[in-house]
């Protein structure tokens, strides 16, 4: 692609992870520089030169968006901790239980994700016990929303020090490695993934696990990016969500609709997480959506999308 090369014990090119093929257009490219920032995490590791690029390629046939060349798993791993050393500790106030800026920190969060758990609680029975999976739990947030609920919550983290930081909180949280040998198959009324899909290297693989985690009439809850959040950032010249060392897939939603059917998993009607049609509420909400990007077409290129396992 470019006559810049990449450590091949470091990257990979690789084939659409959906349908296989190698047929891409270029969607965009962006060079280390425009996207490096060493106040959130230290790439040096990645023997990058500034003028290496990065390819975005749509896939011919699915229509699918990633980067390409992405990160081998080993490395993957290491963004998200030694990389990111020096942001995260356990000296900083946002994070000491208890602080006044930790507890204002996390109920502006809390509040921020109560809105996408509420729609998927009002999607099951509450009548009898619930349980709760957080795949890409973070700091936690979620899965103290559904401790509050009552419900029986469990969540999948890689990142050590937010892994960490959440069993401080008394949260059952593990990396998918002791998740497999301590919780193994187990089976869940809600199934949660906020903002993870776009960093999956093995997508079939993340499907799968989804699948077998859910039993007839499990709610899932996705958010992702779409291309569309290329095209934003391309055109604002602000380079900040399609940073391609660790946000390496982008799905149009049609896409994901068809990945998510063939693992058995239907889109929900209430997926546009819109009140009752042609209510004075129902409009106010659409226009606080359209205002925040985040109406049920998408136009600022993030997806909030309920699904269905039948």
């Amino acid at each position: 692609m470019n006559n810049i090369q990449y450590d091949c014990e470091i990257f990979d090119f690789i084939s659409c992870p959906i349908c296989k093929t190698n047929k891409f257009d270029i969607y965009y490219k962006l060079e280390f520089r425009e996207f490096k920032d060493t106040k959130s995490a230290n790439y040096s590791f990645l023997k990058l030169d500034n003028s290496t690029l990065f390819y975005y390629q749509k896939c011919n046939s699915c229509n699918l968006v990633i980067t390409n060349p992405r990160l081998k798993e080993k490395y993957y791993k290491m963004s998200y901790n030694e990389a990111k050393s020096s942001k995260f500790n356990f000296n900083n106030p946002l994070f000491i239980k208890g602080t006044p800026a930790m507890i204002i920190e996390s109920r502006q969060k809390k509040y921020s994700y109560l809105q996408d758990l509420l729609p998927c609680l009002s999607l099951v029975d509450k009548n009898k016990e619930l349980s709760l999976l957080d795949f890409g739990c973070g700091f936690g947030h979620t899965l103290s929303l559904a401790e509050e609920f009552g419900i029986d919550s469990y969540g999948i983290e890689i990142s050590e020090f937010r892994r960490e930081y959440c069993k401080r909180l008394g949260l059952k949280v593990y990396n998918p490695e002791e998740y497999e040998k301590q919780i193994g198959n187990k089976k869940y009324d809600i199934i949660i993934s906020q903002a993870v899909i776009e960093h999956v290297n093995d997508i079939k693989k993340y499907i799968r696990f989804i699948e077998n985690a859910s039993k007839k009439g499990t709610i899932l809850f996705l958010l992702g990016l779409t291309p569309r959040m290329i095209d934003r950032e391309r055109k604002m010249k602000t380079i900040r969500l399609i940073q391609p060392i660790e946000h390496i897939n982008y799905f149009p939603v049609r896409t994901l609709d068809r990945l998510m059917k063939s693992h058995g998993f239907h889109p929900c009607k209430e997926r546009d997480f819109s009140l009752k049609e042609k209510s004075i509420d129902h409009i106010k909400t659409m226009i606080r959506q359209i205002l925040h990007n985040k109406f049920r077409f998408f136009p600022g290129g993030i997806f909030r999308l309920l699904y269905k396992k039948t």
